[in-house]
């Protein structure tokens, strides 16, 4: 593999650094590593000028020289040579984009370098029309556009990668998912964080931050660009911008990095958040108590297990009274390891037509001190 990104402009030095002709870059610092990285769904949120287009037709080069044993050869080997060998499969990859115009630079990148190496075989001039590259060995890479999602159909590719993915729906991202899943193809989403963009990008960014089974993402920030900004992070041109702009701004068009929407007090991602957990018999629970009549009475029981609170357990009910929401949760084989918890500021108040607060109802039935503090 570094023998064919050499002729294509990567130069790589004994410390396994590298520098491409085509850019003036002195070297892509953690470039190289996100390129050849094993996970097969990652994420490159980059501020703007950090060369994620070069990064992904990198990526798509390489994984077209990784042997992929499982599905290169056809089923029933169809295909061979004089001597009755099985060739290769001819692969297919998209380059997918809210536009077309998205998936230009990629798509150039990708002629050039395969021209470079004598394996293109033709190429659309245009990436409207749409583009399609085909290589010597039958090999396809398409344009799509995210506007028709009808588009993204009939076939399996070996590869998607997704440019300026934070511009293309939540749809977008979950039909190019299940679209590589039959050939084990891997999906490369590229992108800057947009103010006000797709939420999904963000919490994707995030779940995968510190790798999740097969999936990763990567932030790679403007200044990482020494050619651009010589001094880095310090670099008077970035510091002047940051003055000149608004934090959110700079965080995600420099730094690269999601910013949280304004007013969201939890930010919840099924994929971070959400697994099977279990009670441990013996081990302390606390409950977390929302009374209501005719809106609704919650309880949710929480166990601390290793350094995160689970919740184990919920109870939610309509048109029943502390006491017997209390009988409710006598109930469960998790209320004998109830040590305390905590309610909302109102149970002070008494409860419809009873003579006492919800506080002292729990306090009666069930022995519980419920710690009631405003947060502000």
């Amino acid at each position: 593999i570094r023998k064919v990104l050499e002729i294509v402009g990567v130069k790589f030095d004994d410390r396994q650094s590298h520098e491409c002709r085509r850019h003036p870059y002195e070297e892509w610092e953690g470039q190289w590593d996100i390129i050849i990285a094993p996970y097969d769904e990652v994420i490159v949120a980059g501020g703007i000028q950090r060369g994620k287009s070069h990064m992904a037709a990198g990526k798509l080069v390489v994984r077209y020289f990784t042997p992929n044993p499982e599905f290169d050869i056809p089923y029933g080997a169809k295909h061979r040579d004089k001597k009755g060998t099985p060739l290769p499969r001819p692969r297919l990859y998209w380059l997918v984009g809210a536009a077309y115009s998205e998936v230009e630079r990629e798509y150039t990148y990708l002629i050039e370098w395969f021209s470079a190496l004598r394996l293109l075989k033709d190429a659309s001039k245009r990436v409207d029309a749409p583009g399609e590259i085909e290589l010597v060995d039958g090999t396809r890479i398409q344009c799509k556009s995210a506007t028709d999602p009808t588009k993204l159909s009939k076939e399996s590719p070996d590869g998607i990668v997704i440019c300026e993915a934070a511009q293309v729906g939540k749809d977008i991202f979950d039909i190019c998912r299940a679209r590589c899943t039959p050939l084990k193809g891997f999906l490369f989403l590229v992108g800057t964080f947009e103010q006000g963009g797709s939420q999904w990008y963000q919490q994707q960014f995030t779940a995968w931050q510190f790798g999740l089974e097969n999936k990763r993402s990567y932030s790679q920030p403007s200044y990482l660009n020494r050619t651009l900004y010589k001094e880095g992070r310090d670099d008077p041109k970035l510091l002047a911008l940051q003055r000149d702009s608004s934090d959110d701004f700079f965080m995600e068009r420099i730094e690269g990095k999601p910013v949280p929407p304004r007013g969201l007090v939890f930010q919840v991602n099924k994929e971070i958040h959400v697994r099977k957990v279990q009670y441990y018999e013996g081990a302390p629970v606390k409950i977390g108590v929302d009374p209501g009549i005719g809106s609704a009475y919650a309880v949710v029981a929480m166990q601390k297990q290793g350094e995160q609170e689970v919740l184990i357990d919920n109870i939610h009910e309509r048109n029943l009274f502390t006491k017997e929401i209390i009988d409710l949760c006598k109930l469960r084989p998790w209320w004998k390891d109830v040590t305390g918890g905590v309610i909302d500021i109102a149970a002070d108040k008494r409860e419809l037509a009873q003579p006492q607060s919800v506080n002292d109802v729990w306090l009666a039935e069930s022995g519980l001190v419920l710690i009631a503090n405003r947060v502000l």
